[in-house]
Order: C-alpha cells, then structure tokens, then sequence
C-alpha cells in the first residue's frame, strides 16, 4: 500500500501580491460607497432647496375695510385694568364724547351701544326703569345694579334696590355696562352693572368754561355749566345744570337740579389724589287744582 502526499507551495512574491490586491478592493469599495453618500446628500440638498418657498409681503394700511380691531376696542372695557378684572364676560363702554348730546330724559340714545339692556319709558325723570334680555321686573331696576363711580345709586341696595336717580349725561364721561359674573365687582346685586364714570378735566387743560341752554315745548327747560382748569399740579372742575318740565299730562311737571365739585392734586403722571362731591334734587310740583292738592 503506498500513500501519495502533495504539496503546494507559493512564493513570497505571490502571497505579498495577493495581499496587496485585496487591500486594494477594500479601498475600492469604500470610495464606492463615500462616493454614494455624498452622491445621495447632494440630491436630498439640490430637493430641499427645490422645494423651499419664499413668501414676501407688504404691511397693509389700517383700517381696512375687513379691520375693525381698533373701533371695537373702544366700546369694550379692558379684561384688566387696576383692580378691575372683568374677563368673563364681555363688558361694554358707552363713550358720551363720541356722540350727540342727550336732553329730556332720552334714555334710549343714552343706552344706544348698550345691547340687550332694555328701558320702559316714562315721562317723569324720576323713576328708571331698567332690565337685561326681559329678566325681570323692569319697575323702578330692580334687578339692575346701578352705580356711579363704583357707588351704589339704589335706595336700598341690599333689600328692595329702587332707582329715582340718574346723573346728567353732561356730567358724566362714560357708562360701564359690564354683563354675567363679572358684574359681582360691585357686589350681590344679578347681572347686569351699570357704572356712570363722572367726567374730570383732561391734565394740562387751561381755563375753559362751557354751558348750554336748551328750550322745548310744554314749558321744557334745561341749563348746564362747566367751570374747570387743569393746568398745574391742582385741578378742578365745577358743573351745575338745571332742568324743568310741565309735563304732557298733569302732575307729570318736575324740576331737577344738581351739581358737582371736583378737586384733585396730582404731583406726577402716574399719581393722582382727588376729592368730589355731587349733589342732587328733584323735589316734587303739584299742581293747584288737582286731585292731590286739593286733598
């Protein structure tokens, strides 16, 4: 039995060769590959900057015809402003510079941008009678808190809250009609509140004066004074108005007269001190002959 044995035998020369060559594809393969990297980089660059969107516009001159904003804005109360927080609900500012005079006891123009606060007329200037969306009895606002400067205006505020006053629009700059929850601002009385904010003289007004006399039928007669200057750090304003009526029935006459005193010290622009005093009458006037006078 014999046994045959091969051998293979390479030479240094083709051993280092075959070496070589395989540090050669290892080289090749991966400039292949860095290769499509970069290749595939560039396309997704070359997409994205194919796929960007430049929008260039122009500011458009306000207002607009659809841009309101800024007119709105000035029959609304601010949601915050000092210690006042009215964001529950839309609350309403009836800005009376910004429209005509109000004589003889027109509460509808009075009330005009005041939405869903309803008014009964009545021909004696004595007696109010107010309500929200129907809630309620209108009679003399029951259910209708009215104030001035933050002040209760009813005869009874917490029992049975009536109405027999309301300041002369002349005297007053504004009317705050804040609706819902806000409305407990002024305390337990139910939505709405309504707040007659008393006109001041605007800081650094010179001396001015100002009246108005006003005629009518059925004996109607109206007067309304202003003196006030706030030139320096002291400011003052005195008004006093004065009106009368016969009426269109009997014992529907009324003269009603009232008068105001503001004086104020503000010894910077953020800081102002003031004191006012106000003053009301509407005394009855029966007439002679009638049923009540004749006993």
């Amino acid at each position: 039995m014999s046994t045959k044995h091969s051998d293979t035998w390479q030479s240094p020369t083709e051993s280092q060769s075959l070496s070589n060559h395989r540090w050669l594809l290892v080289l090749a393969i991966l400039i292949l590959v860095l290769t499509a990297r970069h290749s595939s980089k560039a396309q997704t660059a070359q997409t994205a900057q194919a796929e960007r969107v430049t929008v260039t516009g122009e500011a458009i001159p306000t207002p607009t015809p659809h841009d309101n904003w800024r007119e709105m804005r000035q029959h609304i109360m601010p949601e915050v402003s000092g210690t006042q927080i009215t964001v529950t609900k839309k609350a309403t500012v009836i800005k009376l510079d910004q429209q005509p005079p109000v004589e003889n006891n027109d509460l509808q123009d009075l009330f005009l941008k005041a939405p869903d606060f309803q008014i009964t007329d009545q021909h004696t200037p004595g007696q109010f009678n107010f309500n929200y969306r129907g809630l309620g009895n209108p009679q003399e606002s029951e259910f209708t808190l009215v104030l001035r400067d933050g002040l209760p205006l009813m005869s009874d505020w917490i029992g049975f809250p009536t109405l027999y006053y309301l300041p002369l629009p002349q005297s007053i700059s504004e009317i705050q009609f804040i609706r819902g929850g806000s409305s407990l601002l002024y305390g337990p009385e139910p939505a709405p509140a309504v707040n007659f904010v008393t006109k001041y003289p605007a800081p650094g007004s010179p001396w001015n004066f100002y009246t108005e006399q006003i005629g009518g039928a059925y004996g109607y007669y109206f007067t309304f004074n202003v003196i006030q200057e706030a030139m320096g750090p002291l400011e003052f304003r005195f008004d006093g108005g004065y009106v009368r009526s016969d009426g269109q029935r009997d014992n529907s006459q009324y003269n009603l007269w009232q008068t105001d005193l503001y004086v104020g010290y503000r010894p910077d622009e953020h800081h102002c001190w003031h004191s006012i005093s106000t003053r009301a009458g509407f005394p009855a006037v029966i007439r002679e002959g009638s049923p009540i006078s004749n006993g």
